[in-house]
């Protein structure tokens, strides 16, 4: 299943330490990302965006099931992460609330690939009173994480490998 959300290169042997897009089950196009600033409806808040594209493979023997938004044009739903402390804490880019619609499941087949083009913005969660963003960081190497299951005959479904679960890692800088 093709559909579009976006990434491409890195280095390495596995996405925890570097990763490679050729060998890499979860990889993004590029290592590096230029994420554009707009003003945002706050005074002094800005909104920064970039596209990234993200290639998955499921290197398991099992289907691999992916949560996602429901819709026609369902991509994954996606955590930005450090890419060193894979934590989430205070990253501008994830998502809030991930899925006003309902969520459904993207299966991926054993051996299969698809691809994403992600639109990755923040900040997406605000102080209702003062209306500035709660989590600030802007820049940074991150890598994506996708909550991704593997799940059995009998339906019991485990989080899947670690190099199925976090993309290669990629640094984020700003632009104007």
């Amino acid at each position: 299943m093709l559909a579009t959300n976006g990434c491409d290169s890195a280095r390495g042997t596995s996405p925890i330490d570097g990763g490679s897009f050729l060998t890499d089950p979860f990889t993004t196009d590029d290592t590096s990302y230029t994420a554009g600033r707009q003003n945002g409806s706050t005074t002094g808040v800005f909104i920064y965006q970039f596209r990234i594209t993200t290639k998955y493979t499921n290197a398991t023997g099992l289907p691999i099931q992916l949560p996602a938004c429901a819709g026609a044009s369902a991509q994954p739903i996606y955590t930005v992460v450090y890419a060193d402390q894979l934590t989430p804490q205070g990253i501008t880019y994830n998502p809030a609330p991930p899925c006003p619609g309902g969520t459904q499941t993207i299966t991926v087949a054993p051996g299969s690939t698809r691809e994403d083009t992600l639109e990755v913005k923040g900040p997406n969660a605000f102080d209702p009173v003062t209306g500035q963003p709660t989590n600030s960081v802007v820049v940074g190497r991150f890598r994506l994480l996708f909550a991704a299951q593997t799940c059995t005959g009998s339906g019991k479904c485990v989080a899947a490998p670690d190099e199925q679960r976090y993309s290669t890692a990629f640094t984020v800088r700003t632009g104007s």
